[in-house]
């Protein structure tokens, strides 16, 4: 940001000195030229308008580029930003799932541990405890995938940075 506020200033700078050098060169055209000193300063004017004019256009296109990059950075961390929000919406569905699972499990073996009390060995109770831990074995598994999936895109550019220097 300082860059710009330094070209801004510059800009400003240089067309100021375009606005005298013309305002001379204005006061030189009304008055006729009395001697060869009034011809050399009008040559001098207009060079250093030239010379403002050049600086002017390049400031500008300095400007245009530093607008750019600043817009490509915007454009980067926008797409860095949706990638993030997609990656916790993932991690939250994966919790949610975990979380579904464990409730699921601990009914299971809530059920499980009043039958074994009772002294009734249900097999489908335990097929039941059986498959929510299967169940939230698979939601942890899958919790932990979306988790390194976060951290695998989190590390990509540095692997990509690295690998092109």
């Amino acid at each position: 940001m300082t860059e710009i506020a330094d070209l801004e200033r510059r800009i400003t700078r240089a067309l100021e000195q375009i606005g005298q050098g013309m305002e001379r060169q204005r006061q030189a055209e009304a008055t006729p030229a009395q001697d060869t000193a009034s011809a050399e300063d009008l040559a001098q004017v207009t060079s250093e308008l030239e010379d403002e004019r050049t600086a002017n256009a390049q400031l500008l296109d300095r400007l245009r580029i530093v607008k750019r990059k600043r817009d490509r950075a915007a454009n980067e961390l926008k797409s860095e930003l949706e990638a993030k929000a997609a990656e916790i919406a993932t991690m939250e569905v994966a919790l949610k799932r975990i979380q579904a699972a464990n409730q699921q499990l601990r009914e299971s073996n809530d059920a499980l541990r009043k039958a074994n009390e009772a002294g009734v060995a249900e097999p489908h109770l335990i097929n039941m405890a059986m498959m929510a831990e299967l169940e939230a074995l698979r939601a942890a598994q899958s919790g932990d995938r979306a988790e390194l999936d976060g951290i695998l895109a989190s590390i990509a550019p540095v692997l990509v940075t690295e690998e092109t220097e």
